[in-house]
Order: structure tokens, then sequence, then C-alpha cells
């Protein structure tokens, strides 16, 4: 049996330093044993990655969901199971655009930085990512409903005027609460915020 080459311990350094794992973090996880513990496993193809990442509490490797565009906003929002709207999110300031059903794949962006609608929008645009609409935001909740939990999410693919300001839809929380949320289009979104960007799937 062949020993671990230098490349490949230098590769686990490297995937390592891509998460940013600093060394105080990279010792408290060595010390932990858990990684003595993923070595002990006899045959580590067995293992299914998506479900022992959501015993981590991780995101999905990959996010994909079907928007239903022939549900009202109502059924969109009932079918998400939030614990509370904000009922200036109505039909009318935020219509259903589309007919039929359309797969898309998800990506949660978060700069860790203080950002404008503006290039948080370009920034997910420069990754092929459109910002998702309200309409994608509402089934990807449905969908991954574990996600707003861990850090609100904007989605500014979609906007309303409501009382004279351009408002988005946002993913939010209270507690364990999940909500669904109004923040102003022109507020600068502060580093704890996430976005979502929406690609429809070809061929789907």
């Amino acid at each position: 049996m062949e020993s671990i080459s230098a490349r490949q311990a230098m590769k686990f350094v490297e995937t390592a330093e891509q998460k940013g794992i600093t060394s105080e973090v990279f010792q408290i996880l060595l010390a932990s044993g858990l990684p003595a513990d993923l070595l002990e496993v006899p045959d580590p193809k067995t293992i299914d990655r998506d479900a022992f990442r959501k015993f981590l509490g991780l995101s999905p490797l990959e996010m994909i969901a079907t928007v239903d565009y022939d549900l009202t906003l109502q059924q969109m929002i009932a079918e998400a199971a939030f614990d509370w709207t904000n009922s200036d999110i109505t039909p009318e300031r935020f219509p259903v655009v589309g007919s039929g059903k359309k797969k898309y794949r998800f990506k949660l962006y978060e700069p860790k930085r203080g950002i404008s609608s503006e290039d948080a929008v370009a920034m997910m645009a420069k990754d092929g990512f459109p910002a998702a609409r309200h309409e994608a935001g509402l089934t990807f909740a449905k969908a991954f409903p574990n996600e707003q939990l861990k850090r609100p999410i904007a989605l500014l693919g979609s906007s309303a005027e409501v009382s004279g300001f351009r408002l988005v839809v946002c993913l939010r929380r209270r507690g364990a609460e999940r909500l669904l949320y109004l923040v102003g289009w022109t507020d600068d979104w502060d580093d704890y915020w996430g976005f979502l960007g929406a690609q429809e799937v070809s061929g789907a």
C-alpha cells in the first residue's frame, strides 16, 4: 500500500487555505479528532457527501429547484411556510412574471464586506448567475429553508416602490423563525448579508 505523497498532503493544506482556515482553527480541528475519525472509515467511497454536509449544517454542494410560475404569489409564499411575512409584499407590487415550470441552479454569495446593491448584482452576473427574483427566492426558501437561518439573504433581481422607497424582498430570521422581509435597495448591505443568484438550467 502506497503512503501519502507530499503533493497530496500539500493539496490538503491548500484546500484549508482556500476555505480561509487559520492556523489556530486548523489546530483546533486536529485536536478535536474529527479528521482522525474520517481516516478510520474503511471505504471512503461509501460516504454520502451531501448527507454528511447536511449533518454538519453546511449548505448542499448543489442547490437546484423548480419554480412553478403558474402559482400565485400568495401560493408561493404559503408553500415556503414563513413564520412572518411583510404585508407590503403583494401581487400588485411583486407580480409573478412567467408561466410554466423552470428549473434553476442557485448560488449564495457572501462578500463578507459592505456592498451596494449594484455591486452585488454585478458580482453575481460576472459569475454567470443573475440576481434572483422574488419568484425564484420563494422557491429557494421552500426547498432550502435552513439557509436563511444562517444569514439574511437579499433577492436583488426584482424590486418595487413602497411608500416612495425602492424595496427588495429578503429572507431573514428572528431566532428560529423564518421571515419574509423588505429592505431598501439603496441601503448599503452590511458584511453579514448574503445574495442569491439564480441560473436557469438549460434543457430542463
